[in-house]
Order: C-alpha cells, then structure tokens, then sequence
C-alpha cells in the first residue's frame, strides 16, 4: 500500500477501495480511521452531538456546525472531526463544551481554517478534552 513518504502528525490517506489511514507520529504508524468493515465514520452536515470513540467527516458548506462533546466522559475517550469539504476555512465548527471542560476550561473550542481534522481526547476531570491535531489557516 503506497502511503505518503515523510507524513505528519494526524494526516490521513484514502485509497481507492475507500480505506481512511491516519498516521500518528507518536508510534510511528498508520491506522485505519475508516473502511468498509469500519462503524467509526460518521458523515454530518448539521449540528450534532459527538460519541464518543467516533470520528466525524463534518461538511459546513451551508453554515457553520456545533458538536457537543459528549457527557460523562471517560479517561481515554476520544473523538475526531475532519473538514470533509475542504470548508472550514469560510464555515467552521465549534466544539460545544456544554459543561464539561476542554483544556480546562468550560469553553467552547472553535476549528477553523481549510483541511482542519482534530482528535480530542479526555484526561481528567480537571483538563477534561484535550484537543490535538491541525488548523490549516
């Protein structure tokens, strides 16, 4: 399978059969995100509310999007959201704190900037979601 030479952080790769990689710097490796035996993706286009352990191929074209992190988390819970349509540069989405913390604060966390994909992960009740991944400006 023909992978992208020199990759960073988060990148992800589809390839013909429809397969979703996303590499991960930390352990030098490739993981599928996404497949045909895959039930992580989901496809939204509106405002929603994350699950946790899913990812998200989120499309603002129309306008921008809220997510609302998920209540009760756990230690070690994660989600992403990808920029499906290459739109968050004109129409965003905002990751809705809706209580619970993110970076410690109870705050919203707006991604912004064309390509944009972020993973949040929780931590703690004192850090709550932490959110990693790149905001191409």
């Amino acid at each position: 399978m023909p992978f992208p030479t020199n990759p960073t952080d988060g990148q992800t790769y589809a390839n013909s059969q429809g397969t979703v990689w996303q590499y991960a710097s930390g352990d030098l490796s490739w993981t599928k995100v996404y497949g045909p035996d895959s039930t992580l993706y989901k496809s939204v286009s509106g405002d929603f509310t994350i699950e946790k352990n899913s990812t998200y191929y989120v499309n603002t074209i129309n306008a921008v999007i809220n997510a609302v992190v998920p209540q009760n988390p756990e230690i070690n819970d994660k989600f992403s959201i990808i920029d499906s349509n290459s739109n968050f540069d004109t129409n965003g989405c905002t990751i809705v704190s809706s209580g619970e913390k993110i970076f410690g604060n109870i705050a919203d966390y707006a991604v912004s900037g064309e390509n944009s994909y972020i993973t949040g992960l929780y931590i703690n009740s004192n850090i709550g979601w932490h959110i990693t991944g790149q905001q191409k400006i």
